[in-house]
């Protein structure tokens, strides 16, 4: 018996011949069938059996299959196993058999080359996104690929993968899901790389890319003009904001009213030549809810039927550091639709008065509903919006000024308000000088050589009242007369019947009390009313008046229908039923205002005032004001609201008191005494840190904390165990709190992690309690901002603050700057963390300085120009995006700036915005200077 064994090898795809031809065979038989080694049948070689006999050669073609797939460095391998007789003959001659047995083996040579592995590029909207990863060609085994994002603080919320490749298989894919909360502002692309092996050997693989759009906001008008409309509702303004970017999420966007269209404080009256229903702020926010791709804003036009101009109504967006912004601004422009001349008897002048005497500087007006006193609002607001130099001026020039504006409006909405714009000049004392110069210009020198003086301030508010009376149906009738009767006065002598376009105010009596004697004030009748001096007011007033009292004293009036003014001297008024009103200026007065609905405003000399039954407002001045309520202190419960006033409310049955709101008032007296109204809401000078929203860690457990997309407070106390806790997303304007102070080696305010890339609360490397930070770069750690008024110790992202900065923290801080000016300083308020940073001051502010904030400083007209409040300080505004947070100026409290020689900077011009590791930054410097965004530096 004979063995044979041989091994062959071939291509994949070829075939191996097998030839048998010996001439000394005589006979044979054979028997063979081929058998997989670690190549398969019928995919990689042809499968086959084989058989024969006789004395013809043997031939067999043994064929292995070609395909695309990779079978690894070594070859396969199969077999053809069989057995054979043979009769030969020796060399003598003689016969002979044998049986043979054997195997031959065939190697094949796989001619692939190793798959490439290439990870495809995709446009991500911010929704979880397959990621397809792909091989040029099979492996007959699995193999893994590691996939990660070379960018280890790219915005997914995981960055390093391991994907299986099937056996066979061409295609595999992972799942990016893109972090909501830290999603870019401005597009990003980010490279995506990979590592694979397969039988023990490394794998070509190509890189990817992902792109991630970032979040763009743009805001559209419906249409270009609306009209105005009458007695009522017009048509209806809509802005809609739209989005880019992901929707998994809301998107709190801000904007702001464009220009001086809205008056600051809240009215339903946004502009004087604007009427819109609703009550608004001039920077607000609204959002975008989860799921959707935009949002409407809405405001419906009011009509008065009052000839004005087209106006235009821009709302613009205002930056946020989780967007950027496209189209930036929207204009509808609203068409007046009523003709002629009318005037809007609707006392906007009084409460003008009221206003600039009693609140120069209050920007939280209110808003009411009855329609005369948001005209009043509007009519305020107006005037500041135009000439906002006017408010820091508080003499004879402001008056001069603020009267002119009114004669020379294109459309003089009623003799009125410059009646109680001389009517507020007795609310000062002004010297002689000073009222001269009022007088003269109120009667416009119509008697030069022999200027009138006036001998007190009754004799110049009456000429004043009767000149701005006269003035005004002057300028709207046609053929007036009226004759002047020399020093003591004006006789009217004639009224012509008034225009087809005109309408006067509707008072029924115009009653002036005043014991002066320096001229006879006429009695006559007129479309306004019949106007009278009188030397008591009767009990009962004639229908809808106007009371003017120049000589106070007590006063009982029934029914004061619309509107008491008190002059210069002080009284004691009872007004009984009716909804009143009573405007007083300089001097000390007692109101006591009855039943109904009043407003009561009290002089510079202090006063008090009692509401009596139902819902009233009472305003104090500059003077000691006392709101007097009926029942004891605990019958009344006190709330603060937003626009500023106090709400006391009645809690008795059936609540005799009714609901007052005051503002300015000093003290609140009950029937058990008297209270300050500085003691029903105690402020607070340290920052609160804990604010809706805030996660706590401090349970012994392993705690896992997600807060909001919006700054947020992470608190974690060091009493006793917290465990081992981790801060999912911890974004660049968020604070970390802890009750006590973190372990800093060196002192200098930063706070690095350990090797474990923890932050050990209990010291360094003790791993007991310890936190970790998604988002955070360890190595550059936390930046410690001081103590908030819960006694805890707060942190902030270090890398935010520029390089070199001076910070303004916690707490009121004294910063300086060098003197001389010889280098550049900045000064920096990270104002997005949207927490009060207390009354800083900065000395030595250069030329060559710049002021930084995370959130842009408020500008009223969009000039560039950041103008301080008359009180030279500058507001620092918040950031936006909490629970009815609108980020306005002041929010985060204000900075007092000295320049090198001591005087107040109160103007800095908007140098431009940086945008930095995720982070906005707003440069400002001195107006003129050279420094500007090249001076912002970064680690």
């Amino acid at each position: 018996m004979g063995v044979y064994n041989a091994t062959y090898t071939q291509p994949e795809g070829g075939t191996t011949h097998l030839h048998v031809d010996d001439e000394d065979i005589e006979s044979y038989s054979y028997s063979a069938h081929t058998e997989d080694g670690t190549a398969e049948a019928g995919k990689d070689y042809t499968e086959a059996t084989y058989s024969g006999s006789g004395t013809a050669p043997v031939n067999i073609d043994v064929g292995s299959l070609d395909d695309d797939v990779w079978e690894g460095p070594k070859p396969e391998t199969f077999f053809i196993k069989g057995s054979a007789d043979i009769v030969s003959e020796d060399d003598d001659g003689n016969l002979v058999s044998e049986h043979w047995t054997g195997t031959l083996t065939f190697e094949i040579d796989d001619h692939e080359d190793k798959p490439k592995i290439s990870i495809g590029s995709v446009l991500s909207e911010g929704s979880p996104v397959a990621l397809e990863i792909s091989a040029t060609h099979p492996c007959t085994e699995p193999y893994t690929i590691h996939v990660h994002i070379d960018d280890s603080a790219a915005p997914f919320e995981q960055t390093d993968f391991n994907v299986e490749m099937p056996a066979f298989e061409t295609q595999a894919h992972i799942t990016l899901v893109p972090k909501l909360d830290q999603f870019p502002v401005e597009p990003s692309s980010y490279t995506i790389s990979a590592t694979a092996d397969a039988f023990g050997e490394s794998l070509d693989v190509s890189s990817g890319q992902v792109d991630l759009s970032g979040i763009v906001v743009s805001i559209t008008a419906s249409k270009e003009h609306v009209e105005e409309g009458s007695n009522g509702t017009g048509e209806t303004l809509t802005y809609t904001i739209d989005r880019t970017g992901p929707t998994d999420k809301a998107l709190v966007v801000n904007y702001r009213f464009e220009d001086t269209f809205f008056s600051a404080g809240g009215s339903e009256r946004a502009r004087a030549t604007v009427d819109l229903h609703g009550v608004f702020n001039p920077q607000d926010n609204i959002i975008i809810e989860a799921g959707s791709k935009s949002v409407d804003l809405k405001f419906e036009t009011f009509g008065d039927n009052v000839p004005e101009l087209n106006v235009p109504v821009g709302i613009s967006m205002v930056a946020s550091p989780k967007y950027s912004i496209g189209t930036g601004i929207a204009t509808i422009t609203i068409d007046n639709d009523d003709g002629g001349q009318t005037f809007d008897n609707t006392m906007r002048g009084v409460f003008k008065s009221v206003i600039d005497a009693a609140y120069p500087s209050h920007a939280a007006l209110p808003s009411n509903e009855k329609a005369f006193i948001s005209e009043s609002w509007g009519a305020v607001l107006d005037i500041r919006d135009a000439y906002p130099h006017l408010l820091s001026l508080r003499d004879a020039d402001y008056y001069l000024q603020e009267i002119k504006f009114l004669q020379d409006a294109p459309i003089l909405k009623a003799p009125l308000d410059a009646f109680f714009s001389a009517i507020l000049a007795l609310g000062y004392d002004l010297d002689k000088a000073a009222g001269t110069k009022i007088y003269e210009t109120l009667m416009g020198n119509d008697n030069p050589n022999n200027p009138q003086t006036p001998a007190g301030g009754a004799a110049f508010a009456l000429r004043g009242i009767v000149d701005f009376f006269t003035d005004g149906w002057k300028a709207y009738l046609p053929a007036s007369t009226f004759a002047a009767t020399g020093v003591q006065g004006y006789e009217v002598t004639a009224l012509d019947a008034p225009a087809d376009n005109f309408s006067f105010p509707s008072f029924d009596t115009i009653l002036i009390r005043s014991s002066a004697t320096v001229f006879p004030l006429a009695t006559f009748n007129s479309p306004l009313g019949q106007l009278v001096r009188v030397d008591d007011f009767p009990a009962v007033m004639p229908g809808k008046s106007l009371l003017v009292d120049l000589d106070g004293g007590p006063a009982t009036l029934s029914d004061v229908s619309e509107i008491l003014v008190a002059g210069i001297k002080s009284g004691d008024y009872h007004l009984e039923a009716g909804d009143d009103t009573f405007v007083a200026f300089a001097g000390s007065h007692h109101v006591d205002a009855g039943t109904g609905s009043d407003q009561i405003a009290l002089g510079d000399g202090g006063g008090e005032a009692r509401g009596g039954a139902g819902d009233d407002l009472i305003f104090g001045g500059k003077g000691v004001d006392v709101a007097i309520f009926e029942g004891g202190r605990s019958d009344y419960k006190a709330s603060l609201e937003s626009d500023g006033f106090i709400a006391i409310a009645d809690s008795r049955p059936l609540a005799p008191d009714g609901t007052d709101r005051i503002l300015g008032v000093d003290f609140l007296r009950f029937a058990d005494g008297a209270f300050s109204v500085a003691d029903l809401f105690p402020t607070s000078t340290c920052p609160v840190i804990d604010r809706p929203g805030t996660q706590d860690g401090s349970a012994s457990t392993n705690d896992t904390l997600t807060a909001p997309a919006y700054h947020n407070t992470f608190f974690v106390s060091e009493e006793g165990v917290s465990g081992k806790d981790r801060i999912t997303n911890f974004g660049k304007d968020d604070v970390f709190a802890s009750s006590k102070a973190l372990f800093d080696s060196n002192g200098d305010g930063i706070i690095t992690f350990g090797t474990n890339k923890v932050l050990d609360l209990d010291g360094p490397d003790a791993g007991l309690d310890t936190v970790s930070f998604d988002g955070l770069d360890a190595k550059k750690g936390l930046r410690f901002l001081g103590e908030g008024c819960e006694d805890v110790f707060v942190y902030a992202t270090a890398t935010v603050r520029p390089k070199g900065a001076l910070e303004g923290k916690l707490g009121d801080d004294a910063l300086a700057g060098d003197n001389p000016d010889a280098k550049a300083n900045t000064f920096f308020f990270d104002t997005a963390l949207d927490l009060n940073l207390g009354h800083d001051k900065i000395t030595n502010f250069g030329g060559k300085d710049i002021l930084v904030t995370t959130t842009k400083l408020f500008d009223s007209n969009n000039d560039g120009k950041i103008g301080f409040g008359s009180n030279h300080l500058l507001d620092l505004s918040g950031g936006v995006g909490g629970p009815g947070d609108p980020g306005l100026p002041g929010e985060v409290d204000n900075v007092d700036i000295k320049n090198a020689t001591g005087n107040a900077v109160t103007t800095l011009e908007f140098d431009g915005q940086v945008d930095h590791s995720g982070v906005n930054y707003y440069v400002y410097s001195g107006i003129g200077s050279a420094a500007g965004l090249g001076d912002l530096l970064f680690a």
